[in-house]
């Protein structure tokens, strides 16, 4: 007996997760020359490091790319390893949203924020919103991705950041029922930041449902906008603005930085390093339960 109750706890553990999903997210700061240094050797830098991550047995199965706002970048990065992409592609105007995946994406959609700073801001030139799309994951079935960009991390702006957020919250709300669900993107928002933010301390207000590996295992400390990055400001606070939320569906297993090595600056007559953007990138490791994988359909 005691030898079949064995058997049948060994058949049963392989299923009691399924499968194991990495969401990264990056605010690649792709913008106009004139507001963006080195900018083209930064995209070309980083399709590289996409195909290697690409590539990797574990390297992001999905990566949730913002500020990637001029054109001709995106089109770059259509083809640096990531057979799956969700771009809408609307020229310079377009949201500077991108969803990159390993695995089938469908069903994708974008909204653009009603709320946000008035002219002269600069924000109110741009088109910040978020997009979607469902994902067919191996082993896990069919999870929705949602990436967002909210307004500038500046003291005056909480509010509209707040109302922005009740506008993703709706529309997610109206898209997703209680089925898997992974969001991520530059909260301008968060530990550290210049302008601390309301809004942060209530997060779990807001996706009640989800867990966040911010307080759950990413000890002090960890930031994704640092002054020993090459375009940052060197007095300035760090801050953690980007972060990844799941679903009660997952466990989360771990949180990193990603992407915040430098690399040499091509074709210069010294030695230049600079980093792929601003921000470094934020990478989530997830696993799904058994019983909670929603089937193809």
């Amino acid at each position: 007996m005691r030898y079949l109750f064995g058997l049948l706890l060994l058949v049963q553990l392989p299923f009691a997760f399924a499968a194991k999903i990495s969401v990264t997210t990056f605010n690649i700061w792709a913008v106009p020359l004139i507001f963006s240094d080195y900018r083209d050797e930064r995209a070309n830098q980083l399709c590289l490091e996409l195909r290697k991550e690409s590539k990797r047995p574990n390297g992001s199965d999905f990566i949730l790319l913002q500020e990637a706002w001029v054109a001709d970048v995106r089109e770059r990065l259509k083809f640096c390893g990531y057979s799956e992409v969700v771009d809408f592609n609307e020229g310079d105007s377009d949201s500077g949203l991108m969803i990159l995946g390993k695995y089938p994406l469908f069903q994708a959609g974008k909204q653009t924020f009603e709320h946000y700073p008035s002219f002269p801001s600069g924000e109110s030139m741009i088109s910040k919103g978020f997009v979607w799309a469902k994902a067919r994951v191996p082993g896990a079935g069919v999870i929705w991705l949602f990436n967002l960009h909210l307004a500038e991390n500046r003291p005056d702006y909480a509010e509209i950041r707040r109302k922005q957020l009740e506008e993703f919250r709706h529309k997610k709300n109206q898209l997703v029922a209680d089925t898997p669900f992974i969001i991520g993107g530059d909260f301008n928002m968060g530990p550290g930041t210049v302008s601390p933010d309301p809004t942060w301390s209530t997060i779990g207000k807001f996706f009640p449902s989800t867990k966040n590996s911010v307080e759950a295992t990413v000890p002090r400390g960890v930031y994704t906008f640092v002054p020993e990055n090459s375009f940052v400001e060197k007095g300035i606070k760090a801050s953690k603005l980007d972060h990844i939320l799941a679903s009660k569906h997952f466990n989360v297993i771990a949180g990193r930085v990603v992407f915040n090595e430098k690399f040499q600056l091509p074709d210069a007559s010294e030695k230049i390093l600079i980093n792929l953007s601003d921000h470094y990138g934020w990478r989530e490791d997830l696993e799904i339960a058994t019983q909670n994988v929603i089937p193809p359909r």
